[in-house]
């Protein structure tokens, strides 16, 4: 189910990850995220919440997710060795 959000002239920015297994082999990820730099600082002082979305995911799909942030994750170390290259 795609997110929406109601004011689309902001970004919204994350600032939480919930994740929890369930059975057989599914996961709900709860995205928390504010809308704007106002919405921040409400939630610093306690006045406001930060806005979630829930997202199922299903073993198919985790596998997928879990190889790109992998991917992501060999390319950000790649770019951070002196020469640019790739880990040995």
């Amino acid at each position: 189910m795609p997110a929406k959000f109601e004011n689309t002239t902001n970004t919204p920015n994350l600032i939480n990850v919930h994740i929890n297994a369930l059975e057989p082999g599914n996961l709900i990820v709860r995205l928390e995220y504010v809308t704007s730099q106002e919405h921040i600082e409400r939630v610093r002082r306690g006045e406001a919440t930060a806005e979630s979305v829930e997202l199922l995911i299903k073993p198919h799909q985790a596998r997928k997710i879990a190889e790109g942030l992998v991917r992501q994750a060999d390319l950000i170390e790649a770019s951070k060795q002196p020469s640019g290259g790739s880990k040995q």
